[in-house]
């Protein structure tokens, strides 16, 4: 994961790459509050061929939340998976507003090859 200060000018872009056993899914131009820990959630789709990832801060609930906005590039590493034709990414933020904004913004899907 880095971060590189400030809002990104790119919505935000998904790829994946496949390594031996494992997929590689590649979240750029995420925008999260500065220095936070993001955490990965998956699933697999209600129709068992797609897997959902979900991005979000680790600490939905920080006592004492950054102010401001930071761009990241987010990686996460997934065990392959044969029944799997695509990954579907979602973003979340922490619940330190106020009010808390508990939206999940789709990213997009990806194909697997």
């Amino acid at each position: 994961m880095t971060c590189d200060q400030g809002i990104p000018d790119e919505m935000p872009k998904l790829a994946l790459t496949s390594s031996n056993d494992d997929w590689q899914l590649t979240a750029s131009g995420l925008v999260f509050r500065p220095e936070q820990a993001i955490c990965a959630c998956a699933r697999v789709g209600a129709d068992g061929a797609s897997l959902d990832v979900l991005l979000q801060p680790c600490d939905m609930h920080p006592a004492a939340p950054r102010k401001g906005s930071c761009g990241y590039e987010v990686a996460v590493r997934i065990a392959a998976d044969d029944g799997i034709t695509r990954v579907q990414g979602y973003r979340r933020w922490d619940l330190a507003g106020d009010p808390p904004v508990d939206d999940v913004l789709d990213l997009g899907e990806v194909d697997v090859r």
